[in-house]
């Protein structure tokens, strides 16, 4: 720890000093130290150009309220459809106008020979005035169709339709498809995936097998089932439930003591086929419920490998499981926020250097802590946050990078939140990148740069820059943009 690090430390160390508090979190969760975690900000040291950018920009500030941010709506999906009728690849999409030669997408859709692909559009057919798709080659970005989809039909107020590719591809290589939704309103938002032309990879029994799999994981009854699936060790560790694996105790597979259960459905998502598995991803809200009665809401994300056998049979090859918990209302614990079940250390967290003040992302949602006396008279402030009046979150994934083995490399969700600075008084300058699912700015892609100043309880969106790609693109773009 740097000397810097240690002396506020020590000053938070002070300012806690007396506190007594009820110790019954989740097992085992994870603390965070907050001026530790806070090293973690020294990593974006390129960000102090950004900062005086800002200090700079002539651009007259946006002022939001806090409240007002999560007005606006609901981007909307766009799912897969199997013909038994289960959903599955769920799309997010950002706005646009015309087709763009666009990045692969996150998802695989393995078309059988007949190319056909249903998909669901989560708006009423009278809100949509056109849908079409474009086909590039995956590498060279060469356009290979583009079609009008046509007879849309209505269910249960989703849209549905079919695209059917034209006989114009080869087999076993990747295909990007964009597909382009103009609502009624003119609003045109843009849907990026991946086709292959595979034939039968037994998608169906695949995507049964880990429904029935991650349905058995929350119901206490089925643990001898649960343990014939996986291949526990008895020495793996049976205490951190935010990280499960292949090996993993059934007790942890399973949430043993906490009262586990779905908030949702899970909608699978197929993102590799090789000929060693078929690698598919969730990522889902529960309820954990722990002996104190603490109820605390996870996300979930989960990587399933599978595969066929000679037998006709699917069977478990590989898992892992990454579990964040969304913070209802943080709490803090000999000064350091209790951040819940969380699968690694890699906090976005910023203090003072007064250290009565600690900004930090969790959820989706920028929080800030000002310290009391003690850990009574502490305050959080939810400074950021695009959660719906109707009580829709973003803290899911919108995309689980896997690698061949089966194992979690990345994990990202729509945006992203970096914090520049917090001052002696709480202010705080920070970024926010992707695109935003919803809110103020529902479908657009780029970089805000907000500051909320804590004396008068206001948010400033000092200007924003209109970026295009993938979430990891315009990650990318901004950390170009903040080392300029």
């Amino acid at each position: 720890m740097s000397r810097r690090y240690k002396k506020t430390y020590r000053k938070m160390k002070s300012v806690y000093k007396n506190v007594e508090l009820d110790r019954k979190p989740f097992p085992k969760p994870l603390l965070i130290l907050i001026i530790c975690a806070a090293a973690f900000v020294a990593a974006f040291f390129a960000i102090r150009q950004l900062v005086k950018v800002y200090n700079e920009s002539k651009v007259e500030p946006v002022i939001h309220e806090t409240a007002s941010l999560g007005k606006g709506g609901k981007q909307p999906e766009i799912f897969m459809k199997s013909a038994e009728g289960k959903l599955f690849n769920r799309l997010s999409g950002n706005k646009g106008e015309e087709f763009l030669k666009q990045e692969r997408g996150e998802s695989l859709i393995p078309l059988t020979n007949d190319r056909k692909q249903t998909i669901v559009i989560d708006l009423p057919k009278s809100r949509i005035s056109k849908v079409s798709y474009q086909v590039r080659n995956s590498g060279s970005g060469d356009l290979i169709e583009e079609t009008d989809i046509e007879n849309l039909t209505e269910e249960g107020g989703r849209t549905e339709a079919v695209i059917e590719i034209k006989d114009l591809l080869s087999d076993k290589r990747p295909y990007n498809l964009q597909i382009r939704l103009e609502t009624a309103d003119g609003a045109v938002s843009l849907y990026n995936t991946t086709v292959e032309l595979l034939g039968d990879v037994w998608a169906k029994e695949k995507l049964d097998y880990v429904a029935n799999l991650s349905g058995m994981l929350y119901d206490p009854s089925k643990s001898e089932e649960v343990y014939e699936e996986f291949f526990p060790l008895s020495e793996t560790d049976g205490t951190n439930f935010a990280k499960a694996g292949y090996n993993s105790l059934t007790s942890l597979l399973m949430w043993e003591g906490l009262s586990a259960k779905k908030l949702e459905d899970p909608i699978p998502s197929i993102v590799k086929i090789d000929e060693e598995s078929t690698k598919i991803t969730q990522s889902y809200p529960i309820e954990l419920t722990a002996s104190d009665e603490k109820v605390s809401r996870v996300i979930v994300n989960e990587v399933y490998s599978v595969r066929m056998t000679n037998k006709g049979e699917v069977v478990l090859v590989n898992f892992n499981r990454d579990a964040y918990e969304t913070l209802e209302k943080p709490g803090v614990i000999d000064a350091a926020i209790n951040l819940g079940f969380q699968a690694d250390e890699d906090v976005n967290v910023t203090a003072s250097e007064n250290a009565k003040y600690t900004a930090f992302v969790n959820g989706g949602n920028l929080w800030l802590l000002e310290a009391g006396s003690d850990a009574n008279r502490s305050k959080f402030t939810k400074v950021f946050s695009l959660d719906l009046e109707d009580g829709s979150r973003f803290d899911k994934a919108k995309e689980i990078r896997v690698n061949d083995e089966g194992d979690i490399t990345q994990i990202n969700g729509d945006y992203g939140i970096n914090i520049l600075s917090v001052d002696n008084e709480g202010s705080v300058k920070f970024t926010v990148y992707g695109t935003y699912p919803g809110g103020f700015r529902k479908g657009e892609t780029g970089i805000s740069v907000f500051r909320y100043d804590n004396a008068n309880k206001e948010l400033f969106e000092a200007f924003f820059i209109e970026e295009t790609g993938e979430f990891e693109e315009v990650k990318k773009k901004a950390e170009r943009k903040l080392s300029e």
